[in-house]
């Protein structure tokens, strides 16, 4: 199961991908660069992400091409970002706003909205 939630800002679009990137979920997923706006920031957030195969690193290639920068907490988001040579955040970067991390920004919830569910 994929779960895809998207933030919108006036700059910045952020995916926060949770699940198993794979097969036709991952080939669905490319639909979401309908929302994306030339010029505003793409973030994809991986930390999440338990399993990928070469659907969902396909993906992340084609999110790569866009510009997208990418979030890798774990271990294995970041062996994947390494794999594929893909732009990966520093942590120093998205610590204190983390998009993952909406404890004590309740307000922002609103801006998060699941698109593809199980």
């Amino acid at each position: 199961m994929l779960r895809v939630e998207v933030e919108d800002s006036a700059d910045t679009m952020t995916l926060i991908l949770q699940g198993r990137l794979v097969g036709e979920e991952a080939v669905s997923a490319r639909s979401l660069m309908t929302r994306y706006r030339a010029g505003i920031r793409l973030i994809v957030d991986l930390s999440e992400v338990t399993f990928m195969d070469a659907s969902g690193e396909d993906l992340l290639s084609f999110f790569a091409r866009f510009g997208a920068v990418f979030i890798a907490d774990t271990s294995y988001s970041q062996y994947i970002c390494e794999r594929l040579r893909v732009a990966v955040r520093a942590p120093s970067d998205h610590d204190a706003s983390n998009p993952s991390d909406t404890s004590g920004m309740e307000g922002d919830r609103h801006a998060r909205r699941p698109l593809v569910n199980d």
